[in-house]
Parts: C-alpha cells; sequence; structure tokens
C-alpha cells in the first residue's frame, strides 16, 4: 500500500473521474512498474501521512513530505526527486522581511507539514498561527483571511533528479531553509 496526498496540486489531487492523479502518483505508478507489482493507493494529507506509516495502513509515502530531524527519528528517507523550499507569501503591500515581522500577524499553515514545523520553531510571540486540515484548507483560506500572510511550499518541478550542486538556494528573503521531498 502507497501513500500519496490528495490535497496538494501539482503532486496530488482527486480528478474529475475520482480517482487521484498527479506528480506523485504517476511516481508511484512508475516505481510499482518497474518493480513489476501490483500498486494500492492510500490517500493521506500531511497531517496524517506518517501515521499512516507507524501505524501500517501503509507501507511507504510518496509525498511532498520534507526531511527534518524529528522526522529522521521515525522514518526513513529515499532521494529526493523534487525539491522545492518554503516561503511567507502575503498580499502586495504587507511587509516581511523576516520571522520577526509576523509579530502581531495571522498566518496560515497547514497541520502536520514541514510548514507547520519550521514555521513553530520561528514564530516570534505574538504571531498568531492557523492550522488548516490540508493543502486546499491553507490556500483556499476564508476571503478575509487571504491578505494574511501564508507559509507554503514553492516547488520547483523538474523532469529529471538534481544532486545536490544543481539545486540553487531558495532566495535569501525565504524564512526558513530549503527542504526535499522525497520517494
Amino acid at each position: 500500500m502507497t501513500a500519496t496526498p490528495t490535497d496538494f496540486p501539482p503532486y496530488g489531487v482527486v480528478g474529475t473521474d475520482l480517482k487521484p492523479q498527479g506528480l506523485d502518483i504517476d511516481m508511484a505508478n512508475l516505481i510499482a512498474a518497474k518493480l513489476g507489482v501490483a500498486i494500492e493507493l492510500v490517500p493521506v494529507t500531511s497531517a496524517n501521512r506518517i501515521a499512516y506509516l507507524q501505524t501500517k495502513k501503509a507501507e511507504r509515502v510518496i509525498s511532498t513530505l520534507g526531511k527534518n530531524a524529528e522526522r529522521e527519528k521515525v522514518i526513513d528517507f529515499t532521494t529526493a526527486y523534487s525539491p522545492f523550499f518554503q516561503a511567507v507569501f502575503a498580499a502586495k503591500g504587507v511587509s516581511i522581511k523576516n520571522a520577526a515581522d509576523l509579530a502581531g500577524k495571522t498566518v496560515a499553515v497547514t497541520r502536520g507539514a514541514i510548514e507547520d514545523l519550521e514555521l513553530t520553531k520561528i514564530a516570534p510571540a505574538g504571531a498568531d498561527i492557523k492550522r488548516f486540515e490540508d493543502n486546499n484548507g491553507t490556500v483556499s483560506r476564508p476571503a478575509d483571511a487571504r491578505t494574511k500572510p501564508a507559509m507554503v511550499r514553492k516547488s520547483v518541478v523538474l523532469p529529471q533528479p538534481l544532486g545536490p550542486s544543481r539545486v540553487k538556494k531558495a532566495p535569501r528573503s525565504m524564512l526558513s531553509d530549503r527542504s526535499s521531498m522525497t520517494a
């Protein structure tokens, strides 16, 4: 059983035929084809994908799953196939140059995602972190909240994996280091 996201385009969504589709699903199907095995996809979200591994509801996760020391204590990672970096995005006119600028602001994140974990580490006192259950909730938060910052992944989709020497660093304006997605 392979857990894949269904809440984070272009990596995983539910298509008009109600079947999972996206880059992570394509990767899962490619791996199964290369191994000559049938695949059973299990839909997950950022908040439950590690728990699915720990409770054996899935044997593997192919997802936009950022690698960090805390996660490495409970799961294994493979080589990244699509690098990404994290950033705080806000409406034009909202000045955010560093983590301290988040004081007094509401910031939307996806619960359990690497952005949630990293933002929790760097957010100053007075920052109001609003956690949404999935990526769709984070990016389509209520209209009155859209002028407030959101910490999300900015993905760089590449036709082939890049080694560390070919991956450029994220712009200096980003609040935390780039993470890697793993298969």
